[in-house]
């Protein structure tokens, strides 16, 4: 029986953490519309 490869686990880590990156790197200018549009609401709303 072969020993498990300590780089066969290393991945799982890295990928999930690039997943988030990449979720994050998605989400940001959703985030930064989501700013705009409460910044003019509130403008709107103090007009």
């Amino acid at each position: 029986m072969p020993r498990p490869d300590p780089r066969k686990d290393r991945p799982a880590r890295t990928d999930r953490r690039r997943r988030m990156r990449a979720l994050a790197h998605k989400l940001r200018p959703v985030a930064t519309v989501l700013q705009i549009v409460y910044y003019a609401v509130r403008l709107v709303h103090e007009l």
